[in-house]
């Protein structure tokens, strides 16, 4: 079951808004191949997750966007005997908060800012996701 919302000019004229939330229950009812992994959940696939974004657009030039994406526990064992989560071939609980400001100098070009990671939280999704990243692109349309 999914929720997702998507809003322009939320509250105030510029903020626009996008989230959602899932909850998946993903449990094995049989598997005669692996009779271990019957009642169990299946890998890969968290219980909840959820992510949202906000866009404050301050005029058609220059916009902020602070987001945040959150998954619960997940297994890489189709009998969850994964016994730590946060090492390498684990799959961890995580939320993790970006950062990106864009400018347009012209109709025909953007300049974005930004930071993946923003607290630079540690976690795995059977291996180490990147810490916290700093990018800077452009783009120009012909």
């Amino acid at each position: 079951m999914e929720v997702s919302y998507a809003g322009e000019d939320v509250g105030v004229r510029g903020l626009d808004l996008l989230a959602s939330v899932a909850y998946t229950q993903s449990k094995i009812l049989a598997n005669a191949q692996n009779p271990a992994s019957v009642g169990k959940y299946f890998y890969r696939i968290p219980l909840w997750r959820a992510d949202v974004a906000a866009t404050y657009r301050f005029n058609e030039r220059a916009a902020l966007t602070l987001a945040a994406r959150y998954s619960g526990r997940q297994y890489n064992t189709l009998t969850n005997t994964d016994s730590n989560p946060n090492v390498f071939g684990g799959t961890s609980t995580y939320t993790v908060a970006d950062a990106r400001f864009t400018f347009k100098p012209t109709k025909q070009s953007e300049i974005g800012v930004g930071v993946d990671n923003l607290f630079d939280a540690r976690y795995f999704v059977y291996h180490p996701y990147p810490g916290r990243t700093f990018y800077v692109d452009a783009k120009l349309r012909m």
